[in-house]
């Protein structure tokens, strides 16, 4: 597996509380690489996930549950520090802790974390935009300065940057963000896959305990997981996730690859998959793709409300500037009309610790273990007069088959075969 992305350039706040240990890359949990579902566009392209699982110390017993921690999108699963938190918790609170490189992972962690061979062909593109007289300003053997290309093209059209070789633009279709639809399919993956371990081992693991921590990007995912699983889970917690996807997200923001400088220059190293205005395009972006990626859709709400007998937390900051907090409480209210059981907790200034909570905008910067510990241990610690258990079957164990309609297409989630597939349906 390939490992130059490994370590993961994490906000210092994630790694406030964990330090790499004497021993990490040498864990006893194991990585395991399957194949994942199909893409939504290329769908004979064969593609595999890796995923990582961690058993307790001590042993599965009848009463282990299962933790999937998700990493937000400037991270990996197989970074020290979401290592470090599956070996923890997998201890403190009875679990099989579960981590998957979800569709789109290392095409998005390539700049942040410097793996030569993409970064290089980006920069190379950028390069080659400036004038001979600029090239011979940069300095550095070989390796070249972002904030000065960018100052030196103020002006320049970021879109142009999307001529990239074609080797990256075929990456860019099969390893891509999609907003939480084949990457929800993957973290469904990879829970199965860890259910099926222990099934197949003849071990007893307590299926009604299943619980699911997502942070940015990952929170999104988090509840989306619980959107197409919705008697699977107990507890779902999303910690400053995308509310609402909208065509702008899907199409027009150029996330993947952004390198931001002083002056507030995106330069666009790579975008995301071409969703095309096109009805007769085959990556034509229908009002229902969209949908189905939201939680705050009435129609898919009263589907899901049925279904979901767990409990879903939100941590979110007042002063959020990346994902507004009116929305955020949009999606609460919602979800109270709907009778779901939900708790929003909104950090402000007076909140910051320093060392949870160091900020009230977007994450609050906070320490994502301490934050969960605190605010969770209640629910997840399987001695607490709290902890949250389902008493329904999950969905990999009925067999459910989950649909929510559209305007013209519908979704059909189906859990009769070993590992799910969604399918995308015209009425």
């Amino acid at each position: 597996m390939n490992t130059e992305y490994n370590s993961g350039n994490l906000p210092q706040s994630e790694n406030s509380s964990l330090q790499p240990s004497a021993t990490v890359g040498e864990s006893d949990e194991k990585v395991y690489s399957i194949p994942g579902h199909t893409l939504e566009f290329e769908e004979d392209f064969e593609r595999n996930i890796d995923i990582f699982i961690k058993e307790p110390s001590n042993g599965v017993n009848e009463n282990t549950g299962y933790f999937l921690i998700l990493h937000p999108g400037t991270a990996s699963a197989d970074s020290w520090y979401y290592q470090r938190l599956r070996e923890e918790w997998s201890d403190r609170y009875n679990v099989v802790a579960i981590g998957v490189n979800y569709l789109g992972t290392i095409n998005r962690t390539f700049y942040y974390t410097a793996r030569p061979k993409w970064t290089k062909e980006c920069l190379d593109t950028l390069y080659s935009l400036l004038s001979w007289e600029q090239q011979s300003e940069l300095t550095g053997s070989g390796r070249y300065d972002v904030d000065t290309m960018c100052n030196m093209l103020p002006n320049y059209n970021a879109t142009k940057l999307l001529k990239l070789p074609e080797e990256i633009q075929h990456r860019e279709r099969t390893d891509y963000r999609d907003y939480g639809y084949i990457q929800t399919m993957d973290c469904l993956y990879a829970i199965k896959h860890a259910m099926n371990l222990c099934d197949e081992k003849k071990l007893i693991t307590n299926k009604n305990r299943v619980f699911v921590y997502g942070n940015c990007f990952g929170g999104h995912l988090a509840q989306i997981c619980a959107k197409f699983a919705p008697s699977t889970f107990c507890l779902v917690v999303d910690n400053s996730g995308f509310v609402e996807m909208t065509k702008h997200f899907l199409d027009t923001v150029p996330i993947n690859g952004v390198y931001k400088h002083k002056s507030g220059f995106a330069c666009t190293l790579v975008r995301e998959p071409y969703y095309s205005d096109d009805p007769k395009s085959k990556y034509f972006l229908h009002r229902d793709m969209i949908d189905i990626r939201n939680m705050t859709i009435p129609r898919h709400l009263k589907v899901f409300s049925e279904y979901f007998k767990g409990k879903i937390i939100m941590f979110h900051g007042e002063n959020d500037n990346t994902i507004k907090i009116k929305s955020r409480i949009r999606m609460h209210e919602l979800y109270d009309s709907a009778g779901i059981d939900n708790y929003l907790r909104v950090f402000t200034e007076k909140d910051i610790d320093g060392q949870i909570i160091k900020s009230s905008g977007h994450g609050m910067d906070a320490d994502i273990k301490l934050l969960f510990e605190k605010y969770c241990d209640k629910y997840v610690l399987e001695n607490s007069e709290t902890a949250v258990v389902k008493d329904v079957p999950s969905d990999y164990e009925r067999e459910s088959i989950i649909k929510y309609p559209g305007l013209i297409f519908y979704y059909l989630i189906d859990y009769t075969d070993n590992f799910p597939a969604i399918h995308f349906i015209k009425l």
